[in-house]
Parts: structure tokens; C-alpha cells; sequence
């Protein structure tokens, strides 16, 4: 359970506000500019490194054809997921009159193109551009990783259930009782654990859970001594069209989760676990 309540990555939230898919197209950014930096001779653009660091790479329709070309030969001739993610985010970059760079004169002039109105046609081509090539390879997308193949052995259980209460009975084979931060990762991963099997929320929302000493965090203490979770609407990839979730844990773990924060969570947050 995260001690942060504002233990998010920078990447992720734009205003204060979870944006799912700004991690997404800050991949597909990395993943270009990766390429725009390896050698010729490996097939990148060759470019150095405070060079193509810049957004205005994204407009230049030669490189962005070329870094499709690569990714399409170095996934074996399949046109990949991420991708459609790279190309559908610059084309958004260079979207006239709304996207980000036609409005970016600045970057333009970085470019070698020092007319505003000449860099916002030069925009508009690169947006044409892309979403021709988009409508070309949209048809050829292969999904290259099954979602379900990690955890296939385990949905062929009678009980898929099961392989959490699996989990905790290795974990406690393995618990030393040492103490310090050995025995406080141990105690954060058998709660955690433990919370999937009544709340199956998904990774995010499990990594960003928080618990404040004045009872305002995602795990809560009710009145009666219940234990709830509680993510708002907002935090959820449902939030446009489902409700915020508040769902209770079981009453064999209220002890564990007290002990947990009372005795152990200190040590989590001293030692940045």
C-alpha cells in the first residue's frame, strides 16, 4: 500500500488527473526517438541525441516512414500494436490548426522552417501523410502477445482462485520473521495478495492504493471495524461511464491489515519500499 497519496508517475497524470492513455503515447514517443538515435548502420536515422529529442520529428514524413518500415521488419513483416500507437500520436502532433506543433512556430524554426505558415502546411502534409498510412497497415495489425498466455495454467484450474491462496501458503513457507525490510515486503506483498482475491481490480488501481492516519485514503476503516476499498470514479478507466468503487475486505484479513499498518508499514516508508 502505497505511503504517498500522490505517488503517481509525472507520466501519467496531466492536471492532477490520471490520463491512461498519456503513458501509452509517451512509449510510442521514447520508442521513436530511440530509433532516431541508433546508428545507420543498424538501421536508425543516426542522429544525435540532443537532436532528436524534439517533438518536430514526428511532422518530417521521411523518418516517421522509415521507423515504420524498421519496426515492420524487426517484428518479422507484422505491423504491431505500438505502432498504430506511434503513428496515431503524431498524427495527433501535427493535426492542422488543433494539434500541438502546427501551433509551435518555435519548434518549426528548430527545424529549419522559420515561417509560421510555412510550418503549419508542412504540419498538415505530415498529417495527411500519416493518416494515409494508417488507413494502408490498419488492416495488417497483429496482435503479437496473447494477454491470456501468462496466465493460462492458471485458468485451466477448476478454481482459479486457488493459485492466490497458493501464493500466500509459499509466502508463509518462505516468512523468516527477521523484521526490517525484508519482513515488511514480505507482510506488503501476502496483503496484497490477499486483497485480489476479493478485489480484483486491476494493476494501476492496485499500485496506486494508499492508506492515510485520518481514514481519507483508498483503504479505510469503517465504523464497525470492516475494512474498505474505495477508488474514485475519476482514478477508474471506467470513469466516463461506470461509478466509483467501494468494495469490502474480507473479515479474516482485518487483523493482518491493523498489524500490517501498525507494526510493519513504517518500515515501507522509511526504506522506500
Amino acid at each position: 500500500v502505497s505511503p504517498d497519496a500522490n505517488a503517481r508517475s509525472w507520466i501519467s497524470e496531466v492536471g492532477g488527473r490520471r490520463c491512461p492513455s498519456a503513458q501509452s503515447a509517451f512509449t510510442a514517443l521514447i520508442a521513436f526517438i530511440g530509433w532516431l538515435m541508433l546508428p545507420k548502420d543498424q538501421g536508425g536515422a543516426g542522429l544525435d541525441a540532443v537532436t532528436a529529442q524534439s517533438l518536430g520529428h514526428c511532422s518530417d514524413r521521411q523518418l516517421v516512414r522509415g521507423y515504420v518500415l524498421w519496426r515492420k521488419a524487426k517484428s518479422g513483416g507484422v505491423v504491431t500494436r505500438t505502432t498504430m500507437h506511434f503513428l496515431t500520436f503524431a498524427g495527433m502532433l501535427c493535426r492542422p490548426e488543433v494539434g500541438f506543433l502546427p501551433n509551435r512556430p518555435l519548434i518549426g524554426r528548430q527545424h529549419g522552417i522559420s515561417d509560421p505558415a510555412a510550418w503549419a502546411e508542412h504540419c498538415k502534409r505530415a498529417s495527411q501523410f500519416i493518416r494515409l498510412i494508417i488507413k494502408d497497415i490498419k488492416p495488417q495489425v497483429e496482435q503479437t502477445r496473447d494477454p491470456v498466455e501468462p496466465i493460462k495454467s492458471v485458468l485451466a484450474l477448476s478454481n482459479p482462485v486457488q493459485a492466490f491462496t497458493d501464493a500466500v501458503r509459499r509466502m508463509d513457507a518462505g516468512y523468516s520473521g527477521v523484521g526490517g525490510r525484508r519482513e515488511a515486503i514480505w507482510a506488503r506483498d501476502r496483503l496484497l495478495t490477499l486483497m485480489l482475491v476479493s478485489n480484483p481490480l486491476r494493476a494501476c488501481n492496485l499500485q496506486e492504493l494508499t492508506y492515510t492516519p485520518d481514514n481519507q485514503g483508498h483503504l479505510r476503516k469503517e465504523q464497525d471495524g470492516s475494512w474498505w476499498i474505495r477508488v474514485s470514479r475519476d482514478e477508474l478507466k471506467t470513469r466516463s461511464t461506470g461509478s466509483a468503487y467501494k468494495a469490502p475486505l474480507p473479515e479474516s484479513l482485518w487483523g493482518f491489515v491493523e498489524r500490517y499498518l501498525r507494526d510493519v508499514r513504517i518500515t515501507t516508508i522509511y526504506e522506500g519500499t
